[in-house]
């Protein structure tokens, strides 16, 4: 439920969604509108208005909303979401379809193992079509699941292409692998990830902490170069991210100007001074040449 502050910003986006699609809607629709929407999370709400402005020809409608809405949660038409369901017949396979197909599915898997396939597709999408009547009716999404199958590498490549699809988050892709045996790529498979996913209540602590003692996954690269802090020195590895680079930086400065000692931008400043103090008694050295030459 969203609370004033998110109300009043969902009313101010559809009053300019409505100005951008070219007519106008009063501050009490956009308030009765909003309310009607107030269920859903303003995150998911921005997305759908901004696909109604890009896509939606007329004006603009709660049901325009709504079925943006059901597009980005992944509801599918009858005919698609039956397709997806078929694949999970495939021991192999693994899925990433909703919880609203997948009870549908139970519908009708006896008819589809009996032999049956219309039998099942016609069981399937009337179950499909009453439970998401319903869902519309309580104003409820669909609920993204994953349900894996035997390939390893079919496991890699369905949380890997759900990731690029937004179908989910990159911490939970994590939290799914670790607990299905799969590996995925450096840049999501990391520590840093594993830790937004505790913070996040995916994981718990110590269930992450033993994923990184018994090395499940990568470990993002050090920020400090363990060799130099061995010989007493603190320096920054090429492999750090530039944030942690910049965010070390900035505390090397601190306690320069601490200690009286002379920061990154001084020290350099001093450089640039040297060097075209340099330069200036070349070019001048050049010069008293010269005219020596000429006399």
């Amino acid at each position: 439920m969203l609370n004033d502050a998110e109300l009043t910003r969902l009313c101010t986006q559809l009053a300019l969604t409505a100005e951008a699609m070219g007519h106008a809607v009063s501050a009490t629709a956009a308030a009765m509108m909003a309310d009607d929407l107030s269920i859903y999370p303003l995150p998911a709400l921005e997305r759908a208005l901004k696909r109604v402005r890009a896509q939606h020809t007329g004006k603009l409608t709660l049901k325009a909303v709504l079925d943006q809405l059901e597009t980005l949660a992944g509801r599918l038409a009858p005919s698609e979401a039956w397709a997806l369901a078929l694949k999970s017949a495939d021991e192999a396979a693994t899925v990433v379809w909703s919880d609203e197909i997948q009870r549908a599915f139970e519908q009708a898997r006896g008819m589809l193992a009996a032999g049956d396939k219309v039998g099942a597709r016609m069981a399937f999408i009337a179950a499909y079509e009453r439970i998401t009547i319903t869902a519309r009716e309580q104003r409820q999404l669909p609920t993204v699941q994953v349900t894996f199958g035997t390939n390893r590498e079919l496991r890699q490549l369905a949380l890997t292409t759900a990731i690029e699809r937004n179908q989910i988050s990159a911490p939970m892709a994590v939290v799914l692998a670790l607990d299905n045996g799969v590996t995925l790529p450096a840049d999501v498979f990391n520590s840093a990830m594993l830790g937004k996913a505790v913070e996040m209540g995916l994981i718990k602590a110590d269930a992450a902490q033993d994923a990184l003692l018994h090395g499940r996954l990568a470990l993002v690269a050090p920020a400090l170069s363990p060799v130099a802090l061995l010989a007493g020195r603190v320096e920054v590895t090429r492999e750090a991210a530039p944030d942690v680079r910049e965010k070390l930086g900035q505390l090397r400065d601190q306690v320069a100007r601490r200690a009286g000692r002379f920061t990154r931008a001084q020290v350099q400043a001093r450089v640039e001074r040297m060097r075209l103090s340099h330069a200036k008694r070349q070019t001048a050295a050049r010069v008293l040449a010269y005219q020596q030459e000429g006399r």
